[in-house]
């Protein structure tokens, strides 16, 4: 399915689902002035597994923390290896990546596995790519849509966008332009641009939906404001 990678490549996500930063990393990654561990990672090295994941991402992201993938990678391992699947998905996108880690697709593939399986959407998802390009595993659209499906499902908004793109192309599932644009409709209301922009040429093409200039209109501005390249080519055509 590589019209839906070439879609989607930028969309994925940075180091699995931030549920667990939501208590404020920021604030509570932050060591004291005198140097003293801070309470997030004295809870980590207790052996808290979402502390471990908590304190991995801060540190691939640099947040009161020296930046470093190395450092983000060992408190994943740490946190994966006590089956916490935002942890797992993680990792599994650190050797997707190569980041912190020798790139390695077989072992990306081996904790998506392990992540999706728990139903964490991102890895759901990633997992899906990786059948869709037949990285780590042979390639197969129909276990693609099988994954995209299940992230999907949870709201997963690059999902949603895959799913939408593999009914639109009839890859891995029965060709249904409905279904793809029900799949681009959820994925596009929640401000994905490349969703947005397969949506507005749903109604100027009239593929699973009746035509509307305007609702083209209003589709392909909201994508060409977020600077998709694609809708800012059709813009000014639908503005004449």
């Amino acid at each position: 399915m590589k019209r839906i990678l070439v879609l989607t490549a930028v969309l994925l996500p940075v180091f699995a689902q931030p549920a667990f930063a939501r208590i404020g990393v920021g604030r509570v990654v932050k060591m004291t002035r005198d140097g003293l561990k801070s309470p997030l990672q004295k809870a980590a090295e207790r052996g808290d597994a979402k502390a471990q994941y908590a304190l991995g991402n801060a540190y691939s992201k640099g947040q009161d923390v020296s930046k470093s993938d190395e450092q983000a990678v060992s408190w994943y391992q740490k946190s994966a290896s006590q089956g916490y699947a935002p942890a797992q998905a993680a990792l599994g996108y650190a050797y997707s990546s190569g980041l912190g880690v020798t790139h390695d697709d077989q072992q990306a593939v081996s904790f998506f596995q392990k992540a999706a399986n728990q139903g964490n959407a991102s890895a759901q998802y990633n997992l899906g790519m990786a059948y869709s390009n037949g990285q780590g595993v042979p390639h197969s659209d129909e276990e693609a849509a099988s994954w995209y499906q299940r992230a999907a499902h949870q709201g997963y908004a690059p999902a949603e966008f895959n799913l939408g793109a593999a009914y639109y192309h009839g890859e891995g599932v029965v060709q249904d332009y409905g279904q793809a644009v029900f799949w681009y409709q959820k994925a596009a209301e929640q401000g994905d641009a490349k969703a947005q922009t397969a949506l507005g040429v749903a109604y100027i093409t009239g593929r699973g939906v009746t035509k509307s200039r305007d609702n083209a209109l209003i589709w392909i501005q909201k994508a060409a404001d977020q600077g998709d390249v694609t809708a800012q080519k059709i813009l000014p055509a639908l503005k004449k």
